[in-house]
């Protein structure tokens, strides 16, 4: 049994983006964001910047992603749709993310595995409700 959960390890919570640009916008959590960076700027046609960190887990990223699903482009890109672009500038202001984003407003699942997972697990209640 491990000591620790992974999913909940400190980590650091990053926005980052083109430079000069609002999008698209990147939405990950690194133990080392600066390295994540320098990794994502070999294979980027342009340079990226961090815009934003703050300590944080896995769970929150994926609660994040989750709140601004309606903007997903691909991976872990969003589009920078205005809502977005307001809750980054608050982070950069200095605002707390439990103030800058509502993590309660969930508007959908970006990861494919566990979007089928929830539709399986719906389908299977519904299933249920019908035979009784």
């Amino acid at each position: 049994m491990r000591d620790y959960d992974y999913y909940d390890e400190e980590r650091h919570i990053y926005f980052m983006r083109p430079i000069g640009q609002d999008g698209p916008i990147k939405i990950g959590s690194s133990r080392a964001p600066e390295r994540r960076l320098a990794t994502y700027m070999e294979w980027s046609p342009y340079p990226l910047e961090i815009v934003v960190s703050m300590p944080g887990d896995m769970r929150t990223e994926w609660a994040i992603h989750r709140c601004f699903a309606d903007a997903h482009s691909h991976d872990e890109w969003f589009r920078p749709i205005p809502r977005l672009l307001a809750a980054v500038e608050r982070l950069i202001e200095g605002v707390p993310l439990e103030d800058a984003i509502d993590l309660s407003k969930q508007l959908g699942e970006i990861r494919p595995r566990l979007r089928r997972m929830k539709a399986a697990k719906a389908e299977m209640l519904a299933a249920r409700e019908a035979a009784e």
